[in-house]
């Protein structure tokens, strides 16, 4: 059987791409990395569109010449087809603590459109400085945010054990972190717990190549 095919885009900045990866690597899952320059709009081009009609990326080509897009629909696919048990589990077992990473993972990537406006990933990876606009809607929004997470972070993570959502919170707090918003103990270890993890260090090595 081919391996999978993950398409994503050459500067290795998307957080919703590099959510698909982490996904992948920590389910130990073979696969391949097609990079998409959008600068050139690739994405537009004949040949992506044959594979992904949505030009969106990040994409998922299945080794029935299928695709997949959209972040989170491919991590719960990833979940439920490769769900063996001696891989790693992207979301919990328990139904009540699955619906509770999934609403996180749905909150962080659909919402704080200011905090992704003014605190680009860029920032995060350090090929930006901080340069963020104060506003009354900004302050709003990075408020949420810690409230969010403060009161779903139970321990370590968001359940007993490591999900995917525990990534992408992670992710948008390292937003505020990266651009100089204080954040206390408990979240500061959170962001560092989900930056420790192999499968994140293995995109910030890929990320750092690429520029």
């Amino acid at each position: 059987m081919h391996p999978l095919v993950l398409y994503l885009e050459k500067t290795y900045v998307s957080p919703y791409a590099m959510s698909v990866y982490v996904a992948l690597k920590e389910k130990e899952i073979d696969f391949t990395i097609h990079t998409i320059d959008l600068e050139k709009e690739e994405n537009r081009q004949d040949f992506y569109i044959a594979v992904c009609p949505t030009e969106k990326i990040p994409c998922l080509e299945l080794a029935t010449g299928e695709f997949l897009f959209e972040s989170m629909a491919i991590t719960e696919f990833l979940e439920d087809y490769y769900n063996d048990s001696n891989r790693c589990h992207l979301y919990p077992k328990n139904i009540i603590d699955k619906a509770k990473c999934r609403s996180v993972q749905s909150l962080v990537k659909s919402d704080f459109l200011t905090i992704k406006k003014e605190m680009p990933s860029t920032t995060v990876f350090g090929i930006d400085k901080p340069n963020f606009k104060h506003s009354d809607e900004l302050e709003r929004e990075i408020q949420k945010l810690i409230r969010v997470a403060q009161s779903t972070i139970q321990h370590e993570w968001l359940t007993e054990v490591w999900s995917i959502a525990d990534f992408d919170l992670a992710f948008m707090l390292n937003r505020l972190a990266k651009n100089g918003i204080p954040l206390d103990q408990k979240l500061s270890d959170y962001i560092e717990k989900n930056w420790s993890l192999s499968s994140v260090q293995s995109w910030l090595t890929l990320q750092k190549t690429a520029h």
